[in-house]
């Protein structure tokens, strides 16, 4: 069932892939600071499956994804969407949310959930190191984005660039931003007409006039002379303060061009008002009036001063407002030019926030309004009403009369935003639209507990005890009188595995197989397993961890013969030794119970190329289907057998191979695991202990094999014995690996 109809699932592959990619590409110390693990995946009965995906990181928000697709056809979608940034534009009716798999648009006046196109992408952006999406600034209206993005030639730097959200057409506004400088702050006019930018200690201006009629000024005629964004706001009616130490200056915005281009110094007439004190950005904030003729000043975060102009220069303190200890100024709001919203924060008493209303008609001149944990507060554009966002729900306030007027339950509300058809709630559970009439439209799942099918095959979610249904809209509905039916791991010919093998950043690794087709596909790209990969396959021939601790590790190679499989257990589990088995098909098929024996024993097993062919001539050309069909068909005799998955190591009989197999095998998940020791067994014992090193991979072949003269029970504890006396520890082959995977 497709998610994003109209951009298709092309798009939705390509997307992850670039997120993905990235991912791999950190280096191996940022690796250990993420962890993406898929869990609870299940089929349906014709091959569609579901899977979450977390990723949690420090200094991010953790939170999954639940991701869908047909394991035939190889489509994927991302059914759920936490907004971990939100917008909401009236003029497109429009609710924009954007988290690390893309943004996502909705419009509501019978829209459907998309996918927004663009050449930049969070999963090209997204720093998993850091966990952050990139800085991104869209409009008022919606119709424009300024954001930082990567330089291709110089990934320490970033490119500012502004773009239109409708043609994709873009323009590079400044280049050369050092990845570890904060980020800039683009302030937008309400009215979309401007916005300012800073670039090495200088503010900018980008007029939308000059970019339609392709009249854009150079950079430096853009450049307007002040020094400190902090020190910038725009009014709601579009003109610019600005505060230098004690003067308030008032600029409108036309004004800018002649204050860039002919570089015109600010005119006594443009100052509003003398404040009785300096203006200090690093530790003051201030909100200017809807008309530009009166500053709420918020002093080191505790002392709030309202002040106006009267006749000159003068100014007059309106209203103060000195807070307790531990409290500080989270937002103003302006209602009109004569009253305003402050949201107080509780630094120090969770859930004791206060919302309080300034208006100059009141004798004590504010009124309290609500006391308790508070996310956000918002004003109805005739500013009549209030909606308050707090950690019960969704309180909506009569200004006039100060009474609640109605309340909604909600869970962890993140976001409020007023539209023309009633309040829009965005939160870590869901999102959803509450009409001016009191119904409740549930717009999207942020993230979900469990995910499974009915009995009909419809897309079923939960959270807590809450049951919902994906609609062929793609929006979720409640299902209380559907029943979520028992997740299958196998359907027809589909397979699904958790390989639980750590790759790097991955915890695991969600695989599907197609027995019938001898297919092996995994809905992410595979991740590489090594740094000394190059694009060729992953493939080793001793292990980096066992260098430090004189560790090494027994390899077993079963291609036909089998008949000492059991001696050779028997020895390991005198020793407390776990071996790694690799088989063959053919063994696989011929020794039914001693697999058994090795899938019970706790024993690694991988899997044996079946062919013996000189594989080191560049001539031969394993093609990547074969090579899939023969690995996938061993997994699924020896999962028939032993109940268990194989390994996904491998490696060819007599450890022959060529630079193009490791990399096909790669492309499934398959890492190569050679032995620099073998052929060893046609020489002695002790030829073979003095040329054992730290981290080595030691091969035996079980049976009958020309390259031997002595069968592995023979010699087998006289090397275990030998090694143990030098100070090696014999460890399994994947702790002797795991500093190449990692």
């Amino acid at each position: 069932m497709p998610f994003f109809p109209n951009q298709g699932h092309k798009l939705v592959r390509r997307m992850l892939i670039f997120f993905f990619s990235l991912l791999f590409m950190v280096p191996a110390a940022g690796a250990q600071e993420r962890n993406i693990r898929f869990a609870g995946a299940c089929l349906d009965k014709n091959g569609g499956f579901l899977s979450l995906m977390s990723c949690s990181m420090p200094f991010a928000k953790d939170y999954n994804a639940l991701l869908s697709g047909q394991a035939g056809s190889r489509e994927i979608d991302v059914l759920t969407i936490y907004p971990e940034k939100s917008y909401y534009f009236s003029g497109r009716d429009e609710l924009l949310l954007e988290n690390h798999f893309g943004r996502y648009s909705l419009v509501l006046d019978g829209g459907k959930w998309e996918r927004e196109e663009s050449s930049f992408s969070p999963f090209e952006q997204f720093s998993p190191a850091m966990g952050a999406l990139e800085a991104s600034f869209i409009s008022p209206d919606g119709n424009y984005s300024v954001s930082l993005e990567p330089d291709d030639e110089d990934p320490g730097t970033q490119f500012l660039v502004f773009r239109d959200r409708t043609s994709r057409e873009a323009l590079i506004l400044a280049e050369g931003f050092d990845m570890d400088t904060p980020r800039p702050q683009v302030l937008w006019s309400p009215d979309s007409r401007y916005f300012l930018y800073p670039f090495r200690g200088e503010v900018y201006y980008f007029s939308l006039s000059q970019y339609k009629t392709g009249r854009i000024p150079a950079m430096a005629f853009r450049r307007t002379g002040f020094k400190d964004m902090r020190c910038l706001r725009w009014t709601d009616e579009g003109a610019l303060i600005f505060l230098d130490g004690e003067f308030v200056y008032k600029i409108l915005g036309e004004e800018l061009f002649a204050l860039s281009f002919y570089k015109e110094p600010l005119h006594s007439e443009g100052i509003q008002f003398r404040l009785p004190l300096s203006f200090e950005p690093e530790r003051d904030n201030f909100y200017p009036s809807p008309g530009g003729r009166k500053v709420f000043w918020v002093r080191k975060g505790r002392m709030g001063m309202l002040f106006s102009r009267r006749s000159g220069d003068a100014c007059y303190e309106d209203f103060s407002l000195n807070i307790s200890c531990g409290m500080t100024f989270q937002d103003v709001q302006w209602r009109d030019d004569s009253s305003f919203l402050m949201v107080l924060k509780n630094r120090s008493s969770s859930g004791n926030d206060r919302l309080l209303l300034y208006d100059e008609s009141l004798g004590s001149g504010y009124q309290e309004l609500v006391q308790g944990a508070i996310q956000r507060a918002v004003l109805s554009p005739d500013g009549r009403l209030c909606g308050v966002l707090t950690d019960k729900g969704l309180d909506i306030l009569d200004l006039k009369t100060f009474r609640m007027v109605d309340s909604f339950p909600m869970e962890q509300g993140l976001n409020l935003f007023w539209s023309a058809r009633g309040w829009i709630c965005v939160g870590e559970k869901n999102t959803f639209l509450v009409s001016s009439g009191g119904g409740r439209r549930n717009l999207a799942l942020s993230q979900v507990d469990f995910a499974g099918f009915s009995e009909k095959g419809d897309i079923l979610a939960s959270q807590r005890e809450r049951l919902f249904r994906l609609t062929g809209e793609a929006f979720w509905e409640p299902a209380q009188d559907l029943t979520m039916e028992a997740g299958m791991q196998r359907s027809g010919d589909f397979r699904i595995v958790l390989d639980e093998v750590r790759r790097g950043c991955f915890d695991n690794l969600l695989l599907l197989k197609d027995a019938a087709q001898g297919k092996t596909w995994s809905p992410v790209p595979v991740p590489l397993l090594s740094g000394r990969s190059n694009g060729e396959g992953w493939s080793v021939d001793k292990g980096l961890s066992g260098k430090k601790d004189k560790a090494l590790a027994l390899v077993f190679n079963a291609s036909a013969d089998g008949g000492n499989c059991l001696q050779v257990l028997d020895i390991l589990k005198a020793y407390r030794i776990k071996g790694t088995f690799f088989l063959s098909r053919r063994f696989i098929h011929a020794y039914p119970d001693e697999v058994k024996l090795l899938a019970r024993g706790g024993h690694t097993v991988g899997s044996l190329s079946s062919r013996w062919l000189a594989q080191k001539n560049l001539s031969f050309q394993e093609s990547c289907e074969f090579l899939e069909q023969e690995l996938c068909r061993n997994e699924e005799d020896y999962h028939r057998l032993g109940g268990q998955d194989m390994s996904r190591i491998w490696h060819t009989l007599g450890y022959e191979s060529n630079p193009m197999l490791p990399k096909v095998a790669e492309n499934i998940a398959y890492g190569y695991v050679g032995s620099r020791l073998y052929p060893w067994e046609s020489g002695t014992l002790s030829s073979l202990l003095s040329r054992i090193e730290p981290g080595d991979i030691i091969p035996f072949t079980l049976g009958s094999c020309r390259q031997q003269t002595q069968s592995p029970e023979e010699v087998l504890s006289l090397l275990i014995e030998a090694l143990l006396k030098e100070g090696h520890r014999i460890v399994p082959l994947a702790e002797l690996l795991e500093g190449e995977k990692n």
